[in-house]
C-alpha cells in the first residue's frame, strides 16, 4: 500500500490516505477511546500514512520521532539514583519506546525462570511465555512473534493461557536475563527493527541497572559497617555502665571505710592520678580496681605493677616497650605497660619502693604523656591514668631525700588512705561471712578468736589464716583449727599483739628472701635455729610462712 500511494498524485494520494483513515475508524469502532487510539500506532498503519515522497523523505517522521523517544528514555534511566528506580525506568522507557502493554524484567536462576520486576497492564504474577523467553535466553537473540497463537515454534501452553497478539523479547547483555515486551491487542505490533531497538535500549539500561546495584552495595556495606560501629559503641558504653554500676568487691559495713569508698565515687569521676595509703595488706590494690570501675575508663584496660621488682637494666622496657633489635633478645617489637595501658588505667603498687632511674622514666611519661620505645626514633601518645599505692610515707621519703619531689606532687593529686582492718571489726565480720560462703562455714567460735586478733597483716593476713585452717577443718572452721597465736588471743592481750606482730615480720622477711630461711634470719637479727624455733612457737611452718 505505501508503495502503490507514494506513486499517486498528491491529491489522490491524499484521498486514499483519507479513505484509509475512514475505514480504519469504522473497524475500531467497537473498541475503547485508550485502545483505539493504540491501535493507530501500530506501525504497520503508521508506515502506510508515513510514505515517503518524490525524494524519498518520510513525510510523518516517524522514525525521528522513535529516536527522540529512545533519547528521552535512556536520559530517564541514566538519571536513576538507585537500581530499583533505574529497573522500573528501563521498563516504563520500554513500553513508551514501542508502545508495548506490558513490559517484563525475566531472570534465569539455577534453571528457573523468575520474574523479577514488570510494568503496565497486570496480567498475572507469572504472565510471560516462558518457551518464548527460554528460546531468547538459549539463542541469545532477538525473539518475535507476530500472531504467537498461529506460529508452530511458539504453541505452548503459556502462549495459548495468555492469548499473545504480539511478543518481543531480548537477551540482556551477557548476562541470564530478557527485556520481555507483550501486547494481547495489536498484531504484528513489532518486527526485527523493534527488536534491535529495544535491544540496544535494553543492552544500555543493564549496564546502569548493574552501577546502581553496585552503589547500592556499597552504600549498604557503609551503612551496615556504620550500624555496627555505633552497636560497638553502644555495647561498650552498655558495659562500661553496668562496670560503673556494679556492686564493689570491696567490704564497706563501717563507718572508717564507708568513708573510703564515698570518696574513691568521687575521685573515679577524675582522671588525676591518686596515691592510695595503707599498712600492707588492707586492700589498697583492691580500692585501686574499685576506682577504676566506676570510672569512665571502666571498659578499658587495668594492668598492674609493682615497682619493687622491675630490673635496673628494663626499666624502660618494661614501661615503654621495644623495637625488635633494640638490644639482645630483643626478636619483636613489644608495647610497654603505658602503650598496654592506654586508654584505662595503670597501677603502680610499691611506689615508694621505685628506684631512682624509675622515678626519672615515670616522671618523663606523666609530665608529656608521650613514650618512645627503647630502640625506636618516634615518640607515641598515650592515655592513661596513673593510681599508685604504697604502705610506707612518700612524704619522709620526700624530705630524706629518697623520693622525687616532682614526681610525687604528679602522682599524689589526690590521696586515699585505706583503714587497717584492726580499725574497722564491723569489716572482719563481713569478710568472714563472704569467705564462708565461697568457701568452707566458720563457726561462731572462730569469728570471735579472730575478733580478739589484732591483724598486723590486715586483710590478706585474714584470708591466708582461714585458708591455711580450712586445710585441717574435715568440715566447718572452728576456733581449733585456728593457729595458736589467734587461738589463744585475750582482748587487750599484749602477747597476743606481740605474737602477732612477730609472725607478720617473719613472713615479710621470708617473702624478702624468697623462703631463704637463713637470709631472712640474718635479716632479723636472729640466727637460723632462732628463727626456725620462733616459728615453731607460733604455729608457723615452712611452707604457711612462705605463703
Amino acid at each position: 500500500a505505501a508503495l502503490v500511494l507514494s506513486e499517486l498524485r498528491p491529491s489522490e494520494r491524499e484521498r486514499w490516505l483519507e479513505e484509509g483513515r475512514r475505514l480504519l475508524d469504522f473497524a475500531s469502532r467497537d473498541l475503547n477511546p485508550t485502545s483505539r487510539q493504540r491501535l493507530r500506532q501500530v506501525p504497520a498503519f503508521e508506515r502506510a500514512f508515513s510514505v515517503a515522497g518524490p525524494e524519498g523523505r518520510e513525510l510523518e517522521g516517524w522514525r525521528v520521532q522513535r529516536w527522540r523517544r529512545f533519547a528521552a528514555a535512556t536520559r530517564d534511566v541514566i538519571s536513576a539514583g538507585d537500581a530499583e528506580l533505574a529497573m522500573t525506568r528501563l521498563l516504563e522507557g520500554s513500553l513508551a519506546l514501542l508502545d508495548g502493554e506490558r513490559a517484563s524484567w525475566i531472570e534465569r536462576e539455577a534453571g528457573a525462570l523468575v520474574l523479577r520486576a514488570a510494568a503496565g497492564a497486570v496480567v498475572g504474577e507469572e504472565a510471560f511465555s516462558r518457551s518464548i523467553v527460554q528460546r531468547a535466553l538459549d539463542t541469545r537473540a532477538c525473539v518475535t512473534a507476530a500472531n504467537a497463537m498461529e506460529e508452530g515454534d511458539f504453541g505452548g501452553a503459556s502462549v495459548h493461557a495468555l492469548s499473545l497478539r504480539s511478543v518481543l523479547a531480548v537477551p540482556v547483555g551477557e548476562g541470564e536475563a530478557v527485556l520481555y515486551l507483550e501486547d494481547r491487542l495489536r498484531p504484528a505490533a513489532y518486527d526485527e527493527r523493534d527488536g534491535a531497538l529495544l535491544e540496544a535500549f535494553a543492552d544500555l539500561g543493564s549496564l546502569v541497572l548493574a552501577a546502581r546495584r553496585r552503589e547500592g552495595r556499597t552504600v549498604a556495606e557503609r551503612l551496615r559497617a556504620q550500624e555496627l560501629r555505633q552497636r560497638a559503641e553502644a555495647l561498650a558504653a552498655e558495659q562500661a555502665s553496668e562496670l560503673r554500676q556494679r556492686r564493689s568487691e570491696m567490704i564497706a559495713d563501717s563507718p572508717a571505710m564507708k568513708r573510703v569508698l564515698e570518696l574513691s565515687a568521687r575521685v573515679a569521676t577524675s582522671d588525676a592520678a591518686a596515691l592510695i595509703t595503707g599498712e600492707s595488706g588492707s586492700g589498697k590494690g583492691e580500692l585501686a580496681r574499685h576506682i577504676h570501675a566506676l570510672s569512665e575508663r571502666a571498659s578499658g584496660p587495668l594492668l598492674a605493677q609493682n615497682c619493687a621488682v622491675i630490673p635496673e637494666g628494663l626499666i624502660e622496657s618494661v614501661l615503654f616497650g621495644h623495637v625488635r633489635g633494640a638490644f639482645t633478645g630483643a626478636d619483636e617489637d613489644r608495647a610497654g605497660l603505658f602503650e598496654a595501658a592506654s586508654g584505662g588505667t595503670l597501677f603502680l603498687d610499691e611506689i615508694a619502693e621505685a628506684s631512682p632511674a624509675l622515678q626519672g622514666a615515670l616522671l618523663r611519661v606523666v609530665q608529656e604523656g608521650r613514650v618512645r620505645r627503647v630502640g625506636d626514633s618516634q615518640d607515641r601518645s598515650v592515655d592513661v591514668r596513673i593510681l599508685s599505692a604504697t604502705n610506707a610515707s612518700l612524704e619522709r621519703a620526700v624530705r630524706e631525700g629518697r623520693f622525687r619531689q616532682d614526681l610525687f606532687f604528679r602522682l599524689a593529686v589526690l590521696q586515699l588512705e585505706v583503714p587497717s582492718l584492726r580499725d574497722r571489726p564491723e569489716d572482719l565480720r563481713a569478710l568472714v561471712a563472704r569467705w564462708s560462703r565461697r568457701r568452707r562455714r566458720v563457726l561462731p567460735d572462730a569469728v570471735e578468736a579472730l575478733l580478739r586478733h589484732s591483724w598486723p597483716g590486715n586483710v590478706r593476713e585474714l584470708l591466708s589464716e582461714l585458708e591455711r585452717a580450712s586445710l585441717f577443718a574435715d568440715d566447718a572452721i572452728g576456733a581449733r583449727h585456728l593457729s595458736p597465736a589467734i587461738r589463744d588471743a585475750r582482748p587487750g592481750d599484749l602477747k597476743a599483739k606481740v605474737a602477732a606482730l612477730e609472725t607478720q615480720l617473719i613472713r615479710q622477711a621470708l617473702a624478702r628472701s624468697g623462703g631463704n630461711i637463713t637470709r631472712a634470719a640474718k635479716e632479723l637479727g636472729l640466727s637460723r635455729y632462732g628463727l626456725q624455733k620462733m616459728m615453731t612457737r607460733l604455729g608457723l611452718r615452712r611452707a604457711e610462712a612462705d605463703a
